[in-house]
């Protein structure tokens, strides 16, 4: 059981996160005179508890991404280009377009960059993922065409080999004939 002062140390962080909630009515919904009921108390904890887990869970996950505020218009312009040429390279990464989807990536970050650092910031973890996905396409397209390739000499070859014998095959049967 809780003792006495961490109650207290409950009910103060409590009333203090309620206070900062709502500054503008000023009223406090702690009752000092009436002490809390263990339920209550321990209602304040699993949330104080709920409260730093998600803290925590928030703090591991990293930067996350949020919606900037551009300061000018032209900076809204920009941001909503760069937000539509995003929408571009997803749909070309759909269809497999890797060159269109780069291009249109790129077109992004050059929007992100005139719509401002906020602005750029808070789209970077999208960006990022995008490149590292085009890139990885490029990697994989590049194998697929070194085996296409390896494919075709290893077909070409046999096709040699079977010609080879062919010829062997005749030459050793008009010996025999002429002999």
């Amino acid at each position: 059981a809780p003792s006495e002062s961490d109650r207290l140390a409950l009910v103060d962080m409590i009333q203090s996160r309620i206070d900062a909630a709502s500054p503008a009515e000023g009223v406090s919904v702690a009752r000092a005179a009436e002490p809390l009921s263990s339920a209550e108390v321990q209602a304040a904890a699993r949330k104080a508890a709920s409260q730093a887990v998600a803290a925590k869970l928030a703090a591991k996950s990293g930067p996350v991404a949020w919606s900037p505020n551009p300061e000018t218009p032209e900076q809204q312009a920009a941001m909503e280009e760069g937000d539509a040429a995003l929408s571009r390279t997803v749909a070309a990464l759909s269809a497999k377009e890797f060159v269109a989807a780069y291009e249109a990536l790129e077109e992004a970050r050059e929007a992100f960059s005139r719509a401002g650092d906020e602005v750029a910031q808070a789209r970077s973890m999208a960006m990022d993922n995008l490149y590292g996905y085009i890139l990885a396409e490029r990697e994989r397209n590049g194998r697929l065409l070194k085996l296409i390739r390896l494919k075709e000499l290893l077909a070409r070859k046999k096709a040699l080999e079977d010609e080879g014998a062919e010829r062997i095959a005749k030459a050793i049967a008009a010996s025999g004939e002429g002999g």
